[in-house]
This record gives structure tokens, sequence and C-alpha cells, in this order.
């Protein structure tokens, strides 16, 4: 369980659970048990029993760890409860989830919302959710969504899963773009997005880093190669047909790990004419690193036998990832895993492959080559 809400004399006072305490059986119990008779004095009771039993670590420390069902019972029995419940409750707030797709449920939200302003600024991640690829979303076509959005001042994160913007009412997207530009996003998450306009790709491409990856000292960057308008894959950085600018990592001093993360389809990147090698990106994306970066890992992603081939066949001198990290003093060590589901001898050719493409790493003893071969199924 989390204990960062625990003070140094609580730690000692209770340094671990015991194994037969199931806090989530508790709660639930005080909460149905309040509930579920008549009048305000088992409320009360509740309360006390919990006030004087528990500090209010212990008690948020518990919640952590309680179901959000619970957590809405929880939120309604004590006065003990009632802030930290709130706070996990709308920590992680989606629109819509699966079978609330209606006027009303998110009429619902907005007059919460508007009644109880404080429970927005609970809200750390956000995510936008189209269910069916083919229809559109009600609450897409709403009014109502643009009020909702500027309330979330404290977001962190913004997911969107949304196959076609042109379904959105004429405000969502612009309340999207404010959304972005305005609140302290550290985090932003696009996936299998349909773009008719170009307003929303052109806006995150003159964005900061900062804005897109967060000031943080671990930094994920993914690249992909072009994609066909009918495929219905993640979408990193592929917009409206066309590859945002390299990843920028120039504003980010204290980065130390650097993650780059690409999957290799030679058939896409044939079909763009070679314009779109996200090997290419990924190498381009590291010269902008800042030297402080310590710890280098390369994920590339290989479905098909034919692919594999044709990255074994890429001449080493001429490889787009030839001289990766080097001229880096501050380099301590590299790592490359490759997903592929093939035949283990193939894999131990694909470690003998990487020892050679980067020798000077190997030579350091700063290179661990990783070939994972996904069970069945995975």
């Amino acid at each position: 369980m989390p204990t960062r809400l625990l003070s140094n004399n609580a730690r000692h006072r209770c340094r671990r659970t015991p194994s037969f305490f199931s806090p989530t059986p508790l709660f639930r119990s005080i909460a149905e048990g309040a509930q579920g008779l008549a009048g305000d004095s088992p409320v009360r009771l509740a309360s006390r029993a919990a006030s004087a039993t528990f500090s209010q670590e212990l008690i948020d420390r518990i919640l952590g760890d309680t179901d959000k069902d619970t957590l809405k019972s929880c939120a309604l029995v004590a006065r003990s409860f009632r802030t930290t419940s709130q706070k996990l409750i709308f920590s992680d707030l989606t629109i819509l989830p699966p079978g609330c797709d209606s006027i009303p449920a998110l009429q619902r939200l907005a007059n919460l919302l508007s009644a109880s302003p404080h429970l927005a600024l609970h809200v750390r991640t956000l995510r936008l959710v189209q269910p069916s690829f083919y229809a559109p979303c009600v609450w897409m076509q709403s009014d109502i969504l643009p009020v909702i959005l500027p309330l979330f001042t404290r977001l962190a994160s913004l997911k969107i899963s949304i196959y076609n913007w042109d379904f959105f009412h004429s405000d969502c997207e612009q309340a999207i773009h404010t959304l972005i530009t305005q609140s302290q996003l550290s985090s932003i998450e696009l996936e299998e997005a349909r773009f008719q306009t170009n307003g929303l790709s052109s806006m995150l491409s003159r964005q900061p880093p900062i804005c897109v990856f967060a000031a943080q000292k671990h930094a994920k960057v993914c690249a992909a190669a072009a994609r066909r308008r009918s495929s219905r894959r993640n979408l990193p950085y592929f917009l409206e047909g066309q590859f945002l600018q390299t990843t920028n990592l120039r504003s980010m001093p204290s980065l130390r790990t650097l993650e780059l993360s690409v999957e290799l389809e030679w058939a896409e990147i044939h079909e763009a004419q070679g314009r779109y090698n996200p090997l290419n990106d990924v190498t381009r994306t590291l010269t902008t690193a800042p030297q402080t970066v310590e710890h280098l890992i390369l994920n590339l992603q290989i479905r098909h036998s034919d692919d594999w081939e044709r990255f074994l066949d890429y001449p080493l001198r001429d490889h787009p990832l030839e001289g990766l990290g080097e001229r880096r003093p501050a380099l301590r060590d590299v790592v490359v895993r490759i997903v592929f589901r093939h035949e283990p001898p193939a894999l131990q050719q694909g470690i003998q492959y990487l020892k050679q493409l980067f020798h000077r790493l190997e030579n350091r003893g700063m290179l661990t080559a990783v070939i994972i071969h996904p069970a069945a199924g995975q």
C-alpha cells in the first residue's frame, strides 16, 4: 500500500498492515451499515468510531487501497472520509464511460461540477473516449463539453481516443486546444485519431516539448511510420497525413533517462517512398537530447518475419542507428530491446547483429541487447 501520507510517527505505529486486515470490507461495512439504518445516529456513530480508532493519516492510507464503489459510499458517511474519497474518485475521469453515452449523463456531470467546483480540481487524468469507430458519441455533438473542460485547471494527463473529430460540436475542438495550452499538462496521449483539419496537429507542433513530455527526468518518445487512413493503430505523431516535426528535447536540461520506441514495418516505409523511416526520427530526436542523458533505452517492435529479415539485411555502414549514443560523455548504459514473434535461432542472429551494429558500445561494456519473444496469444 502507498505510505506517502504517513508521518514518521505513524510509520512507527503501523509499520505493516497485518495480512489478515482487509481495508475494503471494513469501509464497505461502515458505509453500508450507516446507509442501511434509519436516522443520523449510525452515521455519527461510524464517524466517531473511525476517528477514535484511526488517525486521519491512516484513514487516508486505507482509502487509497479501496475500490471506487466503496469510496462513493465512504464519501457520504463521515467527514473524515469525504475529502480523500472525493480526491480518489475524481482523480481519473472518463468522458464518458462505456454505457453512459448520453446527454443526461453529461449534463449531470456538468451540474455536479457547477454545484461543487472543487471536484474539478481533483481531476488529474482526463480521458476523452469515442467507443464506436463508425458512430459519433452523443456527448461529442453537445455544447456541454466546452463548458466543462475549462474547469479542469489542475489536469496533469490528457488521453484522447477519438476516431473522427468531424463528429465534434464546433466549439469542442477549440476547447481541447485551449485545455492543452492553458492547463498544467505533463502528458498528452493521442490514440487512433482521425483529423480532417490540421488545427490540433499544427498547435502541437508549435508547443515546446515540455507540454508533451513534461519537465521530468524520464522522457518516453514514440515514433511511427506512415499509416494508411484505414489503419486503427496508435498514432503518436502521424496527424493529418503528416509527421509532426522531430521531437525537440533541448528544453529538458534535467533529462537523465531517454526511452525511444519505434515500430518497423518496411511495407509502409516503402509505401511512403522512404520519407518516413522511424529509425531516422530516432536519431534526429536523440541529437536534440541534452548531454545530461545517462541512460538510453531503444525499443524496436518488429511484427513480421519479412520486416525482421529486412532489418538484419540493412547494411551496417548505412544503418540509421550506426553511431547511436556516441559523443555523449554522460551516457552510462544503452539498452536495445527488440520485440519479435519468431523462432529462437533468429533471435540469436538478431543479438549478434545488434552487437555488430553497436560494436563501440559493446566494446565499452555499455550495451545490453535483449530480444523478447512473446508467448503465443500475447
